[in-house]
């Protein structure tokens, strides 16, 4: 098992001071949930961790893995109800990874990038494909684990690959035809398997028309 105290419980602050000692991500105790989920409410994360990057957070879960210590990812928090007694775990905060690097029509955008952001983003590159995703809460790493999607397009026509921390705590690229999409399902989800980064393929058009489509879905979903 992991660090414990004379009682048999994790020690959380020992744990804190050996995951500070190897790896560059800050790190909080008692860290209140409600402020980083949409609903606001929940207790506290026993140790909360914002790994600076793919292999900072790949380390130090499988350092968890390891140790016997429980972590658990976080996302953007949309629609995630957290119990007044909060979590007894390292809770992994992906906010950090935020890498958004494009080429041409490519781009690369790290699990922490808010969806509606890359969307936004590839309207003012005159890119088309990720219109439907202007208007949907949450992150890039849920959207690629869930298959993300609205108006008849989704996340597996734009994602090209995937980098991604399996159940065992190694890393993995896949290609697409790797992460088993179907309708708001994946390979990924069923395998509990933790989208890092992703790759997508968007397409050069016309940038006025982009960003009109984008425009109508906003207020398609505002008058929901």
């Amino acid at each position: 098992m992991g660090m414990l105290d004379q009682t048999g419980k994790i020690d959380w602050r020992e744990t804190e001071r050996q995951l500070a000692k190897r790896f560059a991500g800050p790190l909080a105790l008692n860290a209140p949930m409600a402020d980083y989920t949409s609903w606001r409410v929940g207790g506290p994360a026993a140790l909360m961790f914002w790994p600076k990057d793919p292999a900072d957070c790949a380390g130090a879960i499988s350092y968890c893995l390891e140790k016997g210590i429980p972590a658990l990812p976080l996302g953007s928090g949309t629609n995630l109800l957290v119990a007044d007694a909060g979590v007894d775990a390292l809770v992994v905060n992906m906010s950090g990874l935020k890498e958004l690097s494009w080429d041409g029509p490519r781009v690369r955008a790290g699990a922490g990038v808010p969806l509606a952001r890359l969307a936004a983003q590839a309207g003012q590159r005159d890119l088309g494909g990720l219109e439907f995703a202007i208007g949907i809460p949450g992150s890039v790493g849920g959207a690629v684990l869930m298959n993300a999607g609205a108006y008849g397009c989704q996340m597996a026509d734009v994602v090209v690959s995937a980098e991604v921390l399996g159940p065992d705590g190694r890393l993995a690229i896949l290609d697409a035809g790797e992460l088993g999409y179907r309708y708001r399902e994946s390979r990924l989800r069923e395998g509990g398997w933790l989208v890092l980064a992703a790759e997508m393929e968007l397409k050069p058009g016309d940038g006025e028309a982009i960003r009109a489509a984008m425009k109508d879905y906003l207020e398609s979903r505002r008058e929901k």
